[in-house]
């Protein structure tokens, strides 16, 4: 059995999104893959996990119970067997033991990139298993599911928690522009799912931040011009710089560069989007000269939907 689920980016509504704002979510052209097949051993879950740079995991785990065996990575196998745990309560039918199973997932893009190598393992493991995506992902996670909404969807959607319910519609923002979007890695890896903890630890509900994020996200739908796009990407980035008490990524590494930087997913660490009405020789030459040579074409890594 082959199966296949897409990486994403957030362009609207981090953190905020945990209270219920809107959230512009893109799945991506890449993402992760996962190969089932018996094998001849004992009752033994043999698992291993590779991306671009090579295999990075490998753990053998009891089919009986998910216990780990032996792993190359204790923290990663104890994640692993409890999301398989949880499958199991979902579906008690789940692996019966009666032979033994060997499992590839292989991730398109690097493991540090930040695109969802979490969210779309979560997305084959709940396929293969015949249990609901988000209902595992609400088991194992304390993210919102927007990611998990991008494993599967065939273009851009506007994610939104109503009552802690996730609800998501495909849109089709048609943006000429997309060509002069770039994504730049910033070089660390930041961890998502211990800042979203952090934030939900906050007591503040923050409603009026949430409707100004909503209605940002509703008007990137229709923006037509890059200027536009750009005044309404900073404004978001203002308003989470409020809500977070932090400076914004541009103020802080880019104050200089003549367009907009815009921190995508967790404020300090993967990537952020850059763009700016000089062109793009400009926009490359600045962001080499920084050392960050890792960029991304927006429109080519995103996947879209034209509306017909």
């Amino acid at each position: 059995m082959l199966f296949h689920a897409q990486g994403k980016i957030l362009l609207t509504g981090e953190y905020l999104v945990l209270s219920g704002a809107k959230a512009l979510a893109f799945p991506l052209t890449c993402g992760q893959s996962m190969h089932v097949s018996v094998s001849d051993s004992l009752p033994v879950l043999q698992w291993e996990a590779s991306d671009p740079d090579g295999v990075w995991f490998r753990a053998n785990l009891q089919q009986t119970d998910f216990k780990v065996i032996n792993s190359t990575s204790p923290e990663v196998a104890h994640r692993l067997s409890a999301i398989l745990a949880v499958v199991r309560k979902l579906n008690p039918g789940f692996l019966p033991d009666t032979t033994g199973h060997h499992i590839t997932t292989t991730l398109d893009f690097k493991r540090s990139w930040g695109f969802g190598s979490s969210s779309t393992l979560i997305s084959l493991v709940a396929e293969w298993a015949g249990v609901d995506a988000f209902e595992l992902h609400r088991l194992t996670s304390r993210g919102s599911g927007y990611d998990v909404a991008c494993a599967k969807a065939i273009g851009p959607i506007v994610f939104q928690l109503k009552n802690g319910i996730p609800e998501f519609t495909l849109v089709h923002p048609d943006y000429a522009f997309a060509g002069s979007l770039y994504l730049i890695y910033l070089g660390h890896k930041q961890d998502s799912a211990y800042e979203v903890m952090k934030f939900s630890h906050k007591a503040a509900k923050f409603t009026a931040e949430c409707e100004a994020v909503s209605l940002i996200t509703d008007s990137l739908l229709s923006v037509s011009e890059m200027s536009d796009f750009m005044r309404l990407l900073q404004e978001h980035e203002a308003i989470l710089s409020g809500v977070l008490q932090q400076i914004s990524v541009q103020s802080r590494y880019f104050s200089d560069f003549d367009g907009v930087v815009k921190s995508l997913g967790a404020w300090g660490g993967d990537f952020v989007l850059a763009m700016s009405l000089r062109g793009d020789e400009y926009l490359v030459k600045y962001f080499t000269d920084k050392g960050l040579g890792i960029r991304l074409a927006f429109n080519k890594l995103t996947a879209t939907v034209k509306q017909t």
